[in-house]
């Protein structure tokens, strides 16, 4: 129990730091680089799946690391022992779509559990990145749109 509380502790401590490392570096970068508007949404997009995916591979290796120490507990099912099994195992986790057809057994459930509030807390902190970009986006488009109807009236265009 010790160990899975252990390795859970610095996977969760790990998953923020990457998380927070991938956006606040994104968005500073944008910013300096004077990147259009509509660009930094995209690369606000981008970095948050490349964070997600580090995350996602993250947890499937500590999961599969756990695996080799019978202990822990094992993944059941449709489980055939690989890597890559587990790494969709903990895409079906972080996103808390459940399991389908692999399953966790003994202290593993545990760490399946602290994966699904991650993932759960990963995708909304995403998604208020997402939204706030998207504001702001759309508030410079209509103070431009608004600037140019402006100057348009002044000229006696309609």
């Amino acid at each position: 129990m010790l160990m899975t509380l252990g390795i859970n502790i610095v996977l969760v401590i790990a998953c923020i730091l990457i998380h927070f490392t991938f956006m606040s570096l994104v968005a500073s970068r944008i910013e300096r680089m004077g990147v259009m508007r509509e660009l930094h949404l995209l690369l606000h997009v981008f970095s948050g799946l490349s964070a997600h995916l580090m995350q996602i591979f993250l947890f499937a290796a500590g999961i599969y690391f756990m695996i080799d120490n019978p202990e822990l507990g094992t993944l059941a099912g449709d489980y055939d022992g690989s890597f890559s099994d587990a790494v969709y195992f903990s895409m079906t986790t972080y996103s808390s779509l459940g399991y389908g057809d692999i399953e966790p057994e003994g202290w593993i459930r545990f760490t399946a559990g602290i994966e699904t509030l991650v993932g759960l807390m990963m995708i909304t902190w995403t998604a208020s990145l997402l939204y706030l970009s998207m504001e702001r986006t759309w508030k410079q488009n209509d103070r431009r749109a608004h600037r140019v109807i402006g100057r348009n009236d002044a000229r006696g265009h309609k």
